[in-house]
This record gives structure tokens, C-alpha cells and sequence, in this order.
């Protein structure tokens, strides 16, 4: 940084600023981009463009009171092996830091991506994901957080940011395919639960075996939104606490299964061992403070 705070970038000669914006760095590039509109602004108003102030300008920038944002340029597209990496990632767990750190991405950039992966697959689910025949289907909710713990938040912080606090993602899960027939990010509460399992039997034709753990809101949802096309059994799961020795920890282990009929006559064998694996992978891989969906 020089004495004015103003960065220091080394000076590059170009020739073709399309061809050789990737070629920039992205100081550089945005420091380029930003003249550009300079330039843009003083063809438009006939003079020079620090007497005017400065607007978007369409053909490669926009640049905000808050920040300079680069957008419509080729270095904005990210290429497909690049988002490739970054989601490779992702999906293996790995941290945003890591992530960053692997592929030269900025944290922003890779939480974009993300972003715009899952509305995709979200697109892809509402899609493809419709007419199934499911012989059973295991739901359950994953916990995590947003910002803070549930006990962290202030009076100030449930008045002004309800989704603050203790979020679930619900998820309805095939044990034969393990394909995810539906899911829901959002509190555990009545009216999510319901949502969730309305959206479950629009995608789910003929008759099915639901399993849920004992959260009461299922039983009612259930019978609204399937009727007698659904069984319902509530599973159970009793734990011990293990003693691993001083200063260790250790899961409890499930020392026994309650397993009771809620609606119609449910076939035995009724699981949800999967999804439970699946919340710790879940709470695993996801960001400091975040959802893991």
C-alpha cells in the first residue's frame, strides 16, 4: 500500500483488453475496468469524469459506492473445470478456507458458486424427482445453526433475525435407491413439517412406508397430505452414555429401538440408521455458522 493507501499495482501494457483481462490480476483488472468507465463517463457528459459522478456502464463493469464489482466480463466466468474443483470440494467436505486454498477461488466466489449450484439441483429435484414408487421412505431432520446456538440469541437478535438460532434440514430419504425424494431447510416446527411432508406426497405415487423419529408434527402432516396411502411408524432410539477414560469422548451407543404404529399397519424392519450417518456428515461438512444445505 503507498502512503495514500492506495494500492500499488504494477503497470502492464495491453494491447487487447478482452483477450488479456485473464491474464490480469484481479487488482489489476478491476483497476483497468474501473478506467474504462472513467473514460465512458467523460465521452458521455463531454468533459472530464471527475466532475461528473460515475454510472454503470453496461459494456463491462459496475461500479457500487461499496465496492468495485466486475460484471459481464470473461473474468467473471468461471471455467467449468475450475467450478469443478470447487464443488468437487464441497461435496467432499472439505472447509471454504480449503477450498480457497486448493483452487485460488475468493470465499465469496466459491459461496457463489454454491449458491448457484443448489438452485440448479434444486430445479433438477422439482423436475425429475416426480411419479416415484417408493416402497419406504425414511424421513428426518439434520440440526445445525445460522449466525448463533439457539441459547446464544439475544432478545434483540429473535426480534430482528427470526431464522438466527437452531435450524433442521428435513430430509425423505429411499433406503433401497438412497435417492433424496424431498427436502426442506428451515426451524422444526408445525408449519415446516407440514410443508415438508405436503411436498413429499406430490412427488411420491401409490402406497408407501414412512418412517419418522417421535417429533409430533409428523403424525398429523402425514395423515393430511397422504391419507391411506401412507403407513407411519415412529422410530425411537435409546442411548447410553459411553466413558472412554478422562479428558475423551465418545458417542452414546443405542442400546434399544422403540418402534410404534402411528397410521395403518407398517411392515417391520422400519430404519433410519442412514439418515443419522448422513447428519453427521452433514454437520461435518458444513461452514462455521451455516446450514449444511
Amino acid at each position: 500500500m503507498g502512503s495514500g493507501g492506495v494500492a500499488q499495482v504494477e503497470e502492464q501494457v495491453i494491447t487487447n483488453p478482452l483477450d488479456a483481462s485473464s491474464r490480469l490480476t484481479p487488482a489489476t483488472n478491476v483497476i483497468f475496468l474501473a478506467a474504462q468507465c472513467y473514460e465512458h463517463q467523460a465521452a458521455a457528459t463531454g468533459g472530464p469524469a471527475k466532475d461528473a459522478p460515475i454510472t454503470p456502464w453496461t459494456g463491462n463493469c459496475i461500479v457500487s459506492s461499496s465496492r468495485a464489482s466486475v460484471k459481464g466480463g470473461p473474468m467473471n466466468v468461471l471455467k467449468p473445470e475450475r467450478k469443478l474443483a470447487i464443488l468437487s470440494g464441497l461435496v467432499e467436505g472439505c472447509s471454504l478456507r480449503s477450498i480457497s486454498r486448493m483452487t485460488g477461488a475468493h470465499l465469496e466466489t466459491i459461496l457463489k458458486v454454491l449458491v448457484e449450484t443448489g438452485a440448479h439441483c434444486q430445479q433438477l429435484l422439482d423436475d425429475k424427482v416426480r411419479g416415484l414408487h417408493c416402497e419406504a421412505v425414511e424421513c428426518d431432520e439434520l440440526w445445525s445453526f445460522v449466525q448463533k446456538k439457539q441459547a446464544m440469541l439475544t432478545l434483540e437478535d429473535r426480534q430482528r433475525h427470526p431464522e438466527f438460532g437452531d435450524c433442521y434440514t428435513f430430509v425423505a430419504l429411499d433406503p433401497a435407491s438412497k435417492v433424496v425424494v424431498s427436502f426442506l431447510v428451515g426451524k422444526r416446527d408445525v408449519p415446516h413439517t407440514k410443508q415438508f411432508i405436503a411436498d413429499l406426497s406430490q412427488r411420491i405415487d401409490g402406497n408407501v412406508q414412512l418412517s419418522t423419529d417421535g417429533f409430533r408434527p409428523y403424525i398429523q402432516a402425514i395423515q393430511d397430505h397422504f391419507g391411506f396411502r401412507a403407513t407411519h411408524a415412529e422410530l425411537i432410539k435409546m442411548y447410553a452414555a459411553e466413558n472412554p477414560g478422562p479428558g475423551r469422548y465418545a458417542p452414546p451407543k443405542v442400546t434399544g429401538v422403540a418402534i410404534t404404529e402411528r397410521w395403518g399397519i407398517p411392515q417391520t424392519g422400519v430404519k433410519s440408521a442412514r439418515l443419522t450417518w448422513s447428519g453427521t456428515t452433514g454437520r461435518s461438512a458444513a461452514p462455521s455458522g451455516g446450514s449444511p444445505a
